[in-house]
């Protein structure tokens, strides 16, 4: 029954977001939208946290999006790992599969918030999106890139896709390594089974800038910054 309850009021948190973005994105002026869609992040992913009965626990300080923009790196367990990141930081914008673009409402306003569909199936259309993502990131916006392209169904972190640091080594930004731990035991893949309970998010230090010749280096350097945080965080 209370499992029944959290899946409904998760509708409800998700739909209203999705409409209040959609309404504001339309009413405003882009500048002018921008500016609210960072309240309306927040309210979505804090609502939707507590409806599951998910806590977060940070470890390390918060990466400073206002100096300069970052490509924000992380391991993926479970859809639980969106909110719990954009309740962190909800300016960052995310690089996201395109089945979740699919689902109605949702889709359409992940697209006018600025949220951006990867093709994985497509190379040419991935490498379109990566290139779409760096200039962004050099007009001044900082993406989150699950690099190991889709959620583990286990502890353990698969190897890292390289279109995170084509990303990274386009835009001449700094990496922050991300280390999610605990998101699958509360929404596990594949599963509709609720567990409230805490999840652990690290922030390691940023990587400086890596022209593309370098980018296997930084890959390799992003990955064992990520399984280092990541081992740190306790089980939950």
């Amino acid at each position: 029954m209370i499992a029944r309850v959290r899946i409904l009021l998760v509708g409800l948190i998700t739909v209203w977001g999705c409409i209040e973005t959609l309404a504001l994105s339309y009413l405003l002026s882009p500048a002018r939208f921008h500016s609210h869609f960072t309240g309306t992040v927040t309210r979505w992913a804090n609502g939707l946290l507590w409806a599951l009965g998910v806590r977060v626990t940070q470890c390390g300080p918060l990466p400073d999006l206002r100096k300069h923009p970052l490509v924000l790196v992380s391991n993926h367990q479970s859809l639980v790992d969106i909110p719990v990141l954009l309740s962190l930081l909800p300016e960052i914008r995310i690089i996201a599969k395109k089945e979740l673009f699919r689902i109605p409402l949702f889709g359409r306003a992940m697209r006018r918030a600025g949220f951006l569909e990867i093709d994985r199936s497509n190379r040419a259309r991935a490498f379109h999106t990566i290139d779409e993502a760096a200039e962004r990131v050099r007009a001044g916006t900082s993406i989150l890139v699950f690099a190991e392209g889709t959620r583990s169904r286990d502890d353990h972190i698969q190897p890292f896709k390289k279109g995170a640091f084509v990303l990274a080594t386009s835009a001449q930004v700094a990496v922050v390594p991300v280390a999610v731990r605990g998101a699958n035991r509360r929404l596990p893949k594949g599963a509709l089974s609720l567990n409230p309970g805490t999840v652990h998010v690290a922030f390691g230090a940023p990587l400086p800038p890596s022209p593309p010749e370098k980018r296997a280096a930084l890959l390799s350097a992003t990955e064992q910054a990520v399984r280092s945080l990541y081992s740190g965080l306790p089980e939950s």
